[in-house]
């Protein structure tokens, strides 16, 4: 997610969906582009949602960047349920 402009970060609210050939990720995580290269966030905590199209909320501690890459790892892989499919996220 590409904004534009410098900003402060702290949290973000993805939502996925779940379906016959999607689950929700294993995990997810994040990372700050701070200029020059897009850097890990620290100190993330995942509120995990429990149905579709419901927001899974990750925290970090705060960061500074123009853009927020979310890299979600498939909970199923090589599966017919393993796809992943973010709806909006919402930072």
């Amino acid at each position: 997610m590409d904004y534009g402009r410098t900003r402060d970060f702290d949290r973000v609210e993805v939502y996925f969906t779940v379906d016959a050939t999607h689950s929700l990720p294993a995990a997810v995580e994040a990372e700050i582009w701070d200029g020059e290269r897009h850097v890990p966030v620290t100190g993330a905590t995942v509120d995990r949602a429990t149905a579709s199209d419901t927001p899974t909320a990750l925290t970090f501690d705060p960061v500074r960047g123009s853009a927020l890459r979310l890299t979600p790892t498939s909970a199923a892989p090589g599966t017919a349920r393993g796809a992943i499919r973010i709806t909006r996220p919402e930072a």
